[in-house]
């Protein structure tokens, strides 16, 4: 009983830290000494009770070889991915993405659809990594708060990937399991995510009236048409050499866009053939590195990695301890909201990836029905906190890296506004393919 309480305790301690290290703690530590303190405490904590849990034998040294080893891939590609973005916009080619975009007629549902069908055609982190800086100077040009646009490929990052197997980590990891197909998915989760777009962008208008509307006042608009100034004005890398700008721009669109589609349809067909997607970023990143002679080292989230291993290590002891199997289930209405609410909770808390992990291994083919509320959970619940997604992870590193920086609690803020109604209404879809 000990263990279990304090396996609990240890997951609560670090999504707190998680939550509090995405703060800007400045504004409570007027001393500097002591700022560094707390965040270097809030960055240390998650790794070092994930190493306490080990320590104190919560969980077995195999038994967390097993929870990290399923999350090398993903995190591999988190690590080649950002790079991947910042050198394309070393290129320039967000920014004249972002005037391209700007000079035809668009609005709000436009943009909202364009990232969800990113999202569910290639999958979560293409959309994270390629459409966020484009919709940060998009909102800049329009002298908008970077989050008022931002905010749509990380939100549908969740809410837009139940369609496809591949439109999330989370989904292959079922379908490798239990066979499943496009069909499966669409037919079991079609509705749901239809419901879950629309209803997504009803609560993101409502919040983008309430708190975005309003022009920056005084604001200083980045001219999106010069990539050379967008380029100075957001990437804040002193160390770095200056961007390459060739003269002729059609060279630049053609070269980024070419990269960006080779590299979104090899995300999609390499593990067809065996390949993982981190391959096709890293080839992607050496390609541009050679472009733009540059090399992005310091913003590589090696903390990112940490933290998500440090996450399943303590996921899995929870799990050692709290039998899912026995909470899960989907024989009545009740039951399937129960199963998607507790997975939604969990994959928030201990972050998705090794969630699903540990509801795949609790959920045996016979009871495959249950699958679909867990689903929900672990791709829409898991945005209603800063650490439950890894795609949510890299978006906030991505901000930060464009001068748009988000803290954790003003994530939640939105998120909450947003996600939480379209989780429900999700669940509610499941339950209208029952009757």
């Amino acid at each position: 009983m000990t263990h279990q309480l304090l396996a609990i305790l240890f997951l609560i301690a670090a999504v707190a830290a998680l939550i509090l290290a995405e703060t800007p703690l400045g504004e409570y530590f007027g001393n500097k000494k002591i700022l560094l303190a707390a965040e270097l405490s809030l960055l240390l904590l998650a790794p070092a009770l994930a190493g306490l849990t080990v320590a104190f034998h919560f969980i077995g040294g195999p038994r967390s070889a097993n929870a990290v080893d399923p999350l090398t891939g993903p995190i591999l590609f988190v690590l080649c991915a950002v790079p991947l973005s910042i050198l394309l916009d070393r290129l320039g080619f967000f920014s004249l993405i972002a005037a391209a975009v700007l000079k035809k007629r668009h609005d709000l549902f436009v943009l909202w659809m364009l990232a969800a069908t990113v999202t569910a055609t290639l999958n979560l982190d293409t959309a994270v990594v390629l459409l966020t800086p484009i919709y940060v100077d998009i909102a800049r040009k329009k002298r908008l708060p970077p989050l008022a646009l931002a905010v749509q490929p990380a939100l549908l990052s969740g809410i837009a990937s139940l369609f496809l197997p591949i439109s999330n980590l989370t989904n292959l990891i079922f379908t490798s399991k239990f066979n499943l197909t496009e069909i499966d998915f669409l037919d079991h989760l079609g509705i749901s995510g239809i419901l879950a777009v629309l209803t997504g962008f009803f609560f993101y208008r409502i919040t983008y009236t309430k708190f975005f509307k309003e022009e920056i006042p005084n604001g200083k608009s980045v001219d999106s048409t010069s990539p050379t100034a967008h380029t100075a004005a957001l990437t804040q890398d002193p160390v770095g050499p200056g961007p390459v700008i060739p003269e002729n721009k059609k060279i630049i669109l053609l070269f980024g866009s070419a990269i960006c589609i080779l590299a979104a349809a090899g995300f999609t067909f390499i593990p067809l053939i065996g390949g993982s997607p981190w391959e096709v970023a890293l080839g992607a990143d050496v390609v541009l590195i050679i472009a733009t002679k540059s090399f992005p080292w310091r913003h590589i989230p090696l903390r990112i990695a940490v933290n998500v291993f440090s996450l399943a290590v303590l996921a899995s002891s929870f799990e050692h301890y709290v039998h899912f199997k026995n909470l899960l289930s989907a024989n009545s209405n009740l039951a399937v909201v129960k199963t998607g609410v507790l997975s939604g909770v969990f994959s928030s808390l201990a972050n998705n990836l090794p969630s699903t992990l540990g509801f795949a291994a609790a959920l045996g083919r016979d009871k495959i029905n249950i699958l679909w509320p867990v689903l929900v959970g672990t791709n829409i619940g898991s945005l209603l906190l800063p650490g439950g997604s890894l795609a949510i992870m890299l978006w906030l590193s991505t901000l930060k890296r464009l001068d748009a920086e988000v803290s954790g609690m003003n994530y939640i803020k939105y998120a909450w506004r947003i996600a939480l109604p379209t989780f429900l209404v999700a669940l509610g879809g499941l339950l209208l393919i029952r009757l």
